[in-house]
């Protein structure tokens, strides 16, 4: 029977070491890639408003312009029209 107990001491022991190995790795693997994924998440997003703001920004640059100067950008677009397909006209 003294066997048997000692077994059953092994075996639970066995499941606590596997258990303190498993958030050992948690704590030393998965906090830091969760706190390094959030950070990259937080400067992915704050960049992203600071582009959006500038295509905005941008946007109302190009109408202003192409109010200011309608028939020049009628011309640039027929232009780059004509020259796109010519271009793909001679490749087909």
């Amino acid at each position: 029977m003294k066997n048997n107990s000692d077994s059953n001491v092994l075996v639970a022991d066995l499941h606590t070491l596997a258990d303190d190995a498993t958030e050992l790795a948690r704590r030393a693997l998965v906090e830091p890639a969760q706190e390094k994924a959030n950070q990259v998440a937080t400067t992915v997003r704050k960049k992203a408003k600071k582009g959006k703001a500038a295509l905005k920004r941008d946007k109302r640059k190009v109408e202003k312009e192409l109010r200011r100067h309608p028939l020049e950008a009628v011309a640039i677009a027929f232009g780059a029209g004509l020259v796109t397909g010519l271009v793909f006209g001679k490749l087909s």
